[in-house]
């Protein structure tokens, strides 16, 4: 979601005296509501879907108050993103498409784009893989038509999604290429990483372990730049299930209790649950009683 320029109105008071001018500035609604985006967007990447929604709700009502439906598709699309992490399908479809046509309205493509995508991934999880191509063709045709480069990558990956869930894997692999040539000629960091760890999967998914390993590091390389601490730790727990199939089972361990020290700063509780189970299965398999007994231990302080 870009970032937007919000005007703000200063008000000069003159008061008496000898005494300065003051400058107050008042705080718009416009202003409180890209303030619970924010809010809810660092809520929603700490799991907590809950306190998320309500921010992202809050936020519709103020749209609604003030007219403004580019922040009301901004709304519809973010609650639609935390009704789909908490499987709620049918929700989070209607809030999708509430946004979808309010972008073809403003002709706004490049959250139309988005809307799409975004699209195309609830297709998927409800497995109907047939309109979830077309979602992202779609979002192809107008990213292509917008001649917006990087979003283009974005759908190439997110049809190789599809192509891979269908067992196209030759064709899944033509893909996820098509948008790594795109990402790495614009030097597109955050899409490059992504490229890996699709291009990961689908190798992990043909037990091509050594490779997955490969994409998987590479990934890891890149979001350890940025500082991406989130995708840091899902790199690691890839890392972590490549390396238990390999039998480089100390290796995998320390993979995973690293995935799980960062998750738990992080406070992801669903996250730290699955690292768990990960370190708990890794240590019975090189017979490490006490990690074994400490991260049992912290499952049932769950």
């Amino acid at each position: 979601m870009k970032k937007r320029n919000i005007i703000l109105i200063l008000f000069l008071i003159q008061t008496c005296g000898c005494l300065p001018k003051i400058q107050i500035q008042e705080r718009s609604s416009d202003d409180d509501a890209i303030s619970l985006i924010e809010k809810g967007k660092k809520q929603f990447s700490l799991g907590d879907y809950e306190s998320a929604m309500k921010s992202f709700q809050k936020v519709l009502e103020i749209s609604k108050t003030v007219d403004n439906q580019q922040i009301a598709a901004i709304a519809y699309n973010n609650i639609g993103t935390t009704l789909l992490m908490s499987d709620d399908l049918d929700g989070s479809e209607n809030n999708f498409k509430s946004a979808l046509e309010i972008n073809r309205k403003l002709n706004n493509k490049s959250e139309l784009i988005v809307n799409l995508n975004n699209l195309g991934k609830l297709y998927k999880e409800k497995k109907d893989y047939q309109n979830a191509k077309k979602m992202y063709e779609d979002a192809l045709a107008e990213s292509q038509s917008a001649k917006d480069m990087v979003q283009t990558a974005a759908v190439y990956n997110n049809l190789g999604i599809c192509e891979i869930e269908a067992g196209n894997f030759e064709k899944a692999k033509e893909l996820f290429e098509k948008s790594e040539k795109i990402n790495r000629a614009k030097n597109n960091e955050e899409g490059l990483a992504m490229n890996m760890r699709n291009l990961g999967n689908l190798f992990q998914k043909q037990q091509k372990y050594d490779e997955a390993f490969n994409c998987f590091e590479t990934a890891l390389k890149i979001h350890k730049k940025s500082e991406d601490s989130y995708n840091i730790s899902g790199d690691l727990s890839s890392m972590g299930y490549v390396l238990e199939k390999l039998a480089q089972n100390s290796e995998a361990l320390e993979c995973y209790q690293r995935a799980f020290e960062i998750n738990e700063k992080l406070g992801i509780k669903d996250r730290m649950k699955k690292d768990i189970y990960n370190i708990i299965r890794t240590a019975e398999t090189l017979n490490k009683k006490e990690i074994i007994k400490t991260y049992r231990e912290k499952l049932n302080s769950f």
